[in-house]
């Protein structure tokens, strides 16, 4: 699999400072339209068998990531290439997995929301 950085509602000028931090590592940067959104992330990444499948929905609401074939070393190479070229993170981002290779981007943004929200709430019950 071709290591690649899959971008959703990501503003243009964010997406190619992204760009820019991910050159130098030889990874692949797809901004994926939100005609794609019905398509698994494993089409997305090229991964999985492509469907034809429209979508026509409102889109989500937030910036979202996904990284593709990717090792924790080079996921922290990434991160501090985004700092560096002043992209900063993207809150909501995940690992293509065995598991969500199989979901849309729907279904995954839900899922990332839904963790961020336990997150929020085990740090505000530590407090």
């Amino acid at each position: 699999m071709i290591q690649t950085v899959l971008l959703f509602n990501v503003p243009k000028q964010k997406a190619a400072k992204i760009t820019r931090a991910a050159l130098p590592l030889k990874l692949r940067v797809k901004t994926v339209p939100k005609s794609d959104f019905a398509k698994t992330l494993g089409e997305l990444a090229g991964i999985s068998e492509e469907t034809k499948l429209a979508y026509d929905g409102d889109g989500i609401s937030e910036e979202m990531m996904v990284l593709c074939g990717f090792s924790d070393n080079l996921i922290d190479k990434l991160f501090f290439a985004m700092r560096k070229t002043g992209a900063g993170l993207v809150k909501l981002t995940a690992i293509l997995t065995e598991t969500n290779k199989d979901w849309n981007v729907n279904t995954l943004f839900e899922e990332l929301k839904k963790e961020r929200e336990q997150m929020a709430e085990l740090k505000a019950k530590k407090e």
